[in-house]
Parts: C-alpha cells; sequence; structure tokens
C-alpha cells in the first residue's frame, strides 16, 4: 500500500459500494449526527461496532482501519488525560498524583470522546473508499 492510495477509492465490488451516492451521504448524515448526540456508553460503543462492521462489509483491507485508528492514538491518549482530569471530582478521583487528579467520569467521558472521534474518522473514510470521487460529486450536486 504506498502512501498515495491510503485514502483513495478502490473498486471492491462491495455491497456498499453499490448503494446511491445521496443515500450514502444522507446515512452519513444521520449517523454522524447519531454519534455526535449519542450520551449512552454502551450505544456508543455499538455504533463504533457497527461501522467497524460495515467496513467488512465494504471489504476495505483491514490493515487500513489499524492504520487509521493507529495514526489517531496520539489524540487519543492526549483526549483521555484531558478529561480524565477536566471532570475530576474529590469523590470519584481514581488517581491523585500532586494537584492532578483522575477520576472515573473523566475517563468514562474520554472513552465516550475517544469513541466518537474513531467513529466519525471511520464513517467519513468508509464513504471516500467506497464511493469514487465523481460519483459522490454527482451525489452532492443532485441533493
Amino acid at each position: 500500500m504506498s502512501g498515495t492510495s491510503f485514502l483513495l477509492y478502490q473498486k471492491r465490488n462491495s455491497w456498499p459500494e453499490r448503494w446511491d451516492p445521496r443515500m450514502k451521504i444522507v446515512a452519513v448524515l444521520l449517523f454522524g449526527a447519531a454519534m455526535l448526540f449519542t450520551h449512552d456508553p454502551g450505544l456508543k460503543t455499538l455504533q463504533l461496532l457497527i461501522l467497524i462492521l460495515l467496513w467488512g462489509i465494504a471489504k476495505l483491507p483491514w490493515r487500513v482501519l489499524v492504520l487509521t485508528l493507529l495514526s489517531l492514538s496520539l489524540f487519543f491518549a492526549s483526549t483521555m488525560i484531558y478529561q480524565a482530569i477536566l471532570l475530576s471530582e474529590p469523590a470519584d478521583t481514581l488517581i491523585q498524583w500532586g494537584p492532578l487528579q483522575f477520576s472515573t467520569r473523566g475517563l468514562v467521558n474520554g472513552m465516550m470522546m475517544c469513541e466518537q472521534i474513531a467513529g466519525i474518522v471511520l464513517l467519513l473514510s468508509l464513504l471516500v473508499r467506497t464511493t469514487s470521487p465523481i460519483v459522490l460529486a454527482e451525489g452532492l450536486e443532485s441533493c
């Protein structure tokens, strides 16, 4: 896999590739909104698992999925630390290191935020990797 073909559309004759591009755009908008407005950890995890299942159905390389998520790992770690410190409460403290307190609530919120970011990135990656740019532009034009 070369560096230039990492996010490019490659025809794989999968089920999501045959969808109407307007339907894909609307589905991405609705699923993305659902990802942003869901505040239940179990439901957010389910949404992420659905995206991973769609990745497999689209016959996309698993290596690309792993590389996509690994490329965000530093961002995920900083988000988790920031949330764990920001939302700390004295009664909910897991670890205290000097003036810094890491709370359970902050840890859960950080995990949910990381799932949300991963979900949005995977959703957009699915759209771009299963739709040719010309078809996607035509779909946007006809919406």
